[in-house]
Parts: structure tokens; sequence; C-alpha cells
């Protein structure tokens, strides 16, 4: 698991967000969201499901949000004629 974590930092950065779910829809669920430098890859076990971010993904309270790039494919919602 640390050969993973080392890789994620070599790619990613430390700053990248991770989150972690451990006995997810279990009774003792855990849920964590951190940055890759400050994970501790010690509680990671068979139960854990791991998901690491990308370059756009932030944290926005105890939550991962990763746009989802419309905007950039689309333009605004108002349309690109209205101001």
């Amino acid at each position: 698991i640390r050969e993973i974590f080392d890789l994620v930092l070599e790619k990613k950065g430390k700053e990248v967000p991770v989150g972690v779910v451990r006995n997810a829809a279990r009774m003792g669920q855990d849920v964590r969201v951190v940055r890759a430098g400050d994970m501790d890859d010690t509680i990671l076990d068979m139960l854990t499901i791991v998901v690491v971010g990308n370059s756009r993904t932030r944290i926005l309270g105890k939550r991962m949000v990763t746009p989802r790039g419309y905007m950039e494919k689309y333009g605004s919602l108002k349309g690109d004629n209205e101001p």
C-alpha cells in the first residue's frame, strides 16, 4: 500500500484530495477526506475504498468535489448569447 501512495504522491502531488471509506454502508462506516500528503496508509485494509481526486478536485467541507467540465465544453448555462 505504501508503494501505491508513493506513486500517487509522485504523479499527483501531496495536495490532491483523497477520499477514504471504511466499512461502506455497514455499521461503523468511517469516511475521511484528506490531502494525499496527509494520508495515513496504516488505516487501510480489505474493507476500505480509496478514491484519489484529480487536479481539479477540491475539498468542500467533508466532501470531495470535482467539476465535470461542462462549462468548458458547452458554455454557460444561460447560453452563449446572453450576458
